[in-house]
Order: structure tokens, then sequence, then C-alpha cells
């Protein structure tokens, strides 16, 4: 994993209900890699089993689409990622492993009500910390204007922005 500075920064949503019982699922509770071994590659498998051993494992992901495969490929190892729901980001982690799975993708979230697709470019995520940063805040440091939406990458030139 390379070192994690804030190049670049990524949000995620999960304010609406079934985006939040999926951010449940697998971000809060997280799940045994054993129980979705079945639908990885074995190379993927071995990958997550060094990164996580028998520690849970949590895991997000994107729908198809330009912005969301920009985003994703662009996303690299230890990257953090603020996960924002209704007005307040609560948690801040770092990217371990990334992966275009869409079998997986449709086991743990199924598929998307108005799109029909899954979320199928995933990214694995570790130390997941809790904070509560209300998005006014978070706006202000950032410059952000915009409501977060979906899954987002802030640019470099904000995220220093945010450290100084």
């Amino acid at each position: 994993m390379r070192k994690p500075l804030l190049d670049q920064l990524f949000i995620f949503t999960a304010s609406e209900p079934v985006a939040y019982q999926h951010y449940i699922d697998t971000i809060e509770e997280g799940f045994p890699l054993k129980s979705v071994s079945s639908f990885l590659p074995t190379s993927d498998s071995n990958n997550l089993t060094k990164i996580y051993g028998s520690e849970l494992v949590r895991a997000w992901g994107a729908l198809p689409g330009k912005g969301n495969r920009r985003n994703w490929q662009t996303m690299q190892l230890g990257d953090p990622i603020l996960t924002y729901r209704k007005g307040i980001f609560e948690y801040y982690a770092f990217v371990t492993y990334k992966a275009h799975h869409q079998r997986l993708a449709e086991h743990l979230w199924k598929l998307d009500d108005k799109t029909g697709q899954t979320w199928e470019y995933m990214y694995f995520l570790d130390h997941l910390t809790a904070v509560s940063v209300p998005l006014e805040i978070f706006t202000r440091l950032v410059g952000y204007k915009e409501h977060p939406r979906g899954f987002m990458r802030i640019n470099e030139a904000r995220t220093i922005r945010w450290l100084v």
C-alpha cells in the first residue's frame, strides 16, 4: 500500500435507505472473506487473504458509468475515503484493494432498482475510523460547494487546501 497522503480524497454516499442497509452490511459490520471467496478469482482471493487474513472485509462499490469508472480507475491503494450520510461524514478509511467484480457485487448488493446494474467497481477498505464532520464544516475546509452524491473524487488542490 502506498503512503496515505491527501493527494486525492474520495467520498461515497449512503443516504438512501437501500444504500444505508448496504453500508451497514458491508462497511460497518463487514463480512468474512470465506463467505464470498466462491465469487472471486483465485488471485483476488489470495491478495485479499494477505491483506485481511481472518479479519472481516469491508467493501463498497460504484455503479458502471463514465464518471464512476474514471474515479475508480484514478483511485490508488492507500487513498483516503470518507463516507457521507445525511449531512454528516461518518467514517474515514483507506483503500486497501480494488477489483472489478460484477458477480460479487450482485451477491453483496443485488441490482439497483433504477438502473438494473450493480456496484461492480469495487474497493476494499481498512482502518475504518468513526468521525463526525458536518457537511457545512467540510465544505468550508475544502471549498467544495456541491452536495455529495454517489462516488466522488476531491482533487489534490482541494485536499491540500484542507491541510493548510
